[in-house]
């Protein structure tokens, strides 16, 4: 068995290292929803360009398009 005092420093470890996780998921998940936005941007502008009019702005899978 270790000794009582070392279980605060792998609880304090522990902590840190959940922090660090939390920021890199954090960092990740931004990275996705950067790509998404940008994405969605594009494909708004190129359905406009191509002739389509878009009744409302919103998620594709409600979105209606007209050509």
């Amino acid at each position: 068995m270790r000794p009582l005092e070392q279980y605060a420093t792998l609880r304090r470890g522990r902590k840190i290292l959940l922090a660090q996780e939390n920021e890199e998921w954090r960092q990740r998940t931004a990275l996705l929803r950067k790509g998404y936005y940008t994405f969605a941007h594009w494909l708004g502008l190129h359905l406009i360009m191509w002739g389509y009019r878009l009744q409302r702005v919103g998620p594709l899978d409600r979105a209606h398009l007209y050509k």
